[in-house]
């Protein structure tokens, strides 16, 4: 009951702009019982990390159409067929 009256206050600010997001997100965690905020704190950490994957993907996209990214790969082709390199075996790592 407590927590619903909670909310409802939340709700009736947030329907009138006068909090954000942050403190929006704050009042209703800090409505919940201790097991289920710990529940929306890792899907807060999950989400955020999978922000951060999407970031890296897009980062490693962009790289892979990089004419300088091109010319190096080109090279260590090279390096690798007049053997002074090999290709990475990623089962000795």
């Amino acid at each position: 009951m407590k927590n619903r009256r909670l909310l409802a206050g939340v709700e009736n600010s947030c329907n009138n702009s006068t909090m954000s997001v942050v403190e929006e997100t704050t009042a209703i965690v800090a409505a919940l019982p201790q097991d289920k905020a710990r529940t929306v704190l890792q899907f807060a950490r999950f989400l955020a990390e999978e922000d951060d994957e999407q970031a890296w993907q897009e980062r490693f996209a962009a790289a892979g159409k990089s004419p300088r990214f091109r010319q190096r790969l080109a090279e260590v082709d090279r390096e690798i067929a007049q053997g002074q390199a090999s290709p990475m075996d990623f089962k000795k790592l």
